[in-house]
């Protein structure tokens, strides 16, 4: 095969006075890349040819080591030789190479046309400034309960109905090298946030990566086989103990090991109540006797009801529920006789007042945590009423709707939570009573009939919008049916005999028009005729009066002579004045001629006109 030189190239080629070796890596394959690779790759070698490696461009044979002048892959990239590389106008919008990176490839070929792949070097990452936390992604759960904030390289997750941080979510493996203690989501900063339809699963963007995070379904950490099914229990505020009335006996169980720890005896009747005091040193429970007794959990001694200095001890009512006060000094006891006793704990239990009110049995009792002598009532009266231990005073009464079950109050005292018997929960304000919120039923399953009846009623809109559509297209269609019909019948109509009529008249016009141009070109050619004998005879006419002249003035010619001259004169005139006539006559009938044709026209015109109205 002959190849051309440089010097035929339609590309120029710099001049490179280099001798250090060239990187096929840093720089010949950043050229083929913009400029090559879209279309001699792996994956699509047009032509079989290949430009990935310095193997693949040997193993095509495209370069001579050594010799730039005979390598086809030079020459086809100067357009020294055909096909001229990158091809005009091609698809991957590849131009041609530079004058600079012409010599750089030339150098490379001349160097051998050598060369690796190394592998890429590996990204040392480093740990993001404190103080560095963009939020640049967010998402919701579909069930709406939930919200994903993607803060810096962390992701924290919400629960929205609470606004509380239910966690930050955490990839162990990069917590190994120590950068990071806890609460890392991406070495980079967090882009973007989706959850699944589902909810159970959100994934996160971050530099080059996508992660999927499960949320793992609700499970028992520990299982716990209880004495009792009666479900009368308590769990320290701490989350460390657990109380379960059984039988005469409450047992208390470790929740870190999942195993009882101690049993605290005492009662002469079955439970119906136990609670633990604020700092969880106590337990108290009440029984179906009217016993009731407060425990120190860490001895297990129990504090019973001291009998009265004088007279005879009252009668024992049933105890429903019980709450310790003012920081487990006090303790209140709902009972059936519809009062709330309120004891002072100490080695043992003594009245120190009562809280009357409910015209009912008690049979719900919580303490606000955040005001110490105060709690909250539920009763057989349809009531829930707020109380404050310090006077023994009702702060609020509120309406429940119902027979009270049970009764908690949020750890701010804002807001009160009731159970009815038989019904649902409902939530008011403590402040000023009002409700809140009825909280009925499942939330999952209300959220997903709900939703149903938002697609129900989208369809029914969508078949409602369709269905007027297709109403007003037949409708609009009829119309223009209604129109087309009505055309068909006008155009029926005017093909009928009027029409004829009217075109026969003005091919009768028009008849008459072009027989009147005819008639007109030849008067005007009679007349051309007659005015040319007119400049022929006027011209004679004038050549013999010049004659009379001259024989006039030719005194000295012979009279007979002169007489010939004028009476030549004469009938020379004569035969002027004849054709001047016959001129003016001809004008005449030119003028006439004219007028009528004039006159065809516009009746053709006017017939035309006519017929293209009707």
């Amino acid at each position: 095969m002959a190849f051309g030189s440089v010097a035929q190239a339609a590309l120029p080629v710099a001049s490179l006075n280099r001798k250090t070796p060239v990187d096929f890596q840093d720089e010949i394959l950043p050229i083929f890349r913009a400029n090559c690779l879209a279309c001699h790759n792996q994956t699509k070698a047009k032509a079989d040819v290949i430009l990935e490696t310095p193997k693949d461009i040997a193993e095509a044979d495209l370069v001579v080591p050594g010799k730039p002048m005979e390598s086809f892959l030079f020459l086809t990239a100067t357009h020294a030789e055909d096909p001229a590389m990158p091809p005009k106008d091609n698809k991957a919008g590849a131009k041609d190479l530079s004058p600079q990176q012409l010599a750089l490839i030339k150098l490379w070929i001349e160097q051998g046309a050598k060369g690796e792949i190394r592998a890429a070097r590996k990204i040392e990452w480093q740990p993001l400034p404190p103080g560095l936390n963009p939020i640049y992604s967010v998402a919701v759960s579909p069930d709406g309960q939930y919200a994903a904030a993607g803060r810096a390289n962390q992701i924290f997750v919400y629960h929205i109905p609470s606004k509380t941080l239910v966690t930050r979510l955490t990839d162990p493996a990069l917590l190994k090298d120590g950068k990071y203690k806890d609460g890392v989501s991406h070495q980079d900063l967090v882009h973007s946030l989706a959850f699944s339809p589902s909810g159970d699963l959100l994934a996160s963007g971050g530099y080059r990566e996508v992660k999927l995070w499960r949320r793992l379904p609700v499970s028992a950490s520990k299982s716990l086989n209880l004495g009792s099914d009666k479900g009368i229990q308590a769990v320290s505020s701490d989350g460390k103990w657990l109380a379960v009335a059984e039988g005469n006996a409450i047992k208390v169980y470790d929740l870190a090991k999942g195993s009882a720890a101690k049993t605290l005896a005492g009662l002469k009747a079955p439970a119906t109540s136990v609670a633990f005091s604020a700092d969880n040193a106590k337990i108290a429970a009440g029984a179906e006797d009217g016993g009731l007794l407060a425990w120190t959990l860490a001895d297990g001694k129990a504090a019973a009801v001291a009998p009265p200095a004088e007279g005879e001890a009252p009668k024992p009512v049933k105890v429903n529920a019980v709450a310790f006060l003012a920081e487990g000094k006090q303790l209140a006891a709902a009972q059936e006789n519809n009062l709330i006793v309120v004891y002072n704990v100490t080695d043992k239990l003594e009245v120190a007042g009562e809280l009357k009110g409910h015209t009912g049995p008690v049979t719900a009792l919580a303490a606000v945590p955040s005001s110490p002598t105060q709690l909250v009532s539920g009763a057989n009266d349809s009531t829930v009423r707020h109380w404050d231990a310090n006077g023994f005073k009702m702060v609020r009464q509120i309406g429940a709707g119902g027979t009270v079950s049970a009764v908690a109050v949020s750890p701010d005292g804002t807001r009160i939570a009731l159970v009815l018997t038989g019904k649902n929960a409902r939530l008011f304000n403590a402040a000023n009573g009002q409700l809140v919120a009825d909280l009925k039923g499942n939330r999952q399953a209300t959220e997903a009939s709900a939703a149903k009846d938002r697609f129900a009623a989208y369809a029914n809109a969508e078949v409602t919008y369709h269905t007027g559509n297709l109403k007003t297209k037949t409708d609009d269609h009829k119309k223009a049916d209604d129109r087309v019909k009505k055309a068909d019948e006008a155009l029926k109509k005017a093909e009928a005999m009027p029409i004829a009529e009217k075109k026969k008249i003005f091919d009768d016009a028009e008849a008459a028009r072009v027989a009147d141009e005819k008639n007109y070109e030849k008067l005007k050619a009679d007349y051309d005729a007659i005015l040319k004998t007119f400049e022929e005879q006027d011209t004679a006419a004038k050549t013999a009066e010049a004659a009379t002249k001259t024989a006039v003035d030719a005194a000295k010619a012979p009279a007979t002579d002169a007489a010939n001259k004028a009476k030549d004169a004469t009938t020379k005139r004569s035969a002027a004045d004849n054709a001047k006539k016959a001129l003016d006559a001809a004008n005449t009938t030119l003028k006439q001629a004219e007028d009528k044709l004039k006159a065809a026209g516009d009746d053709a015109t006017k017939a035309a006109a006519q017929k293209e109205g009707d």
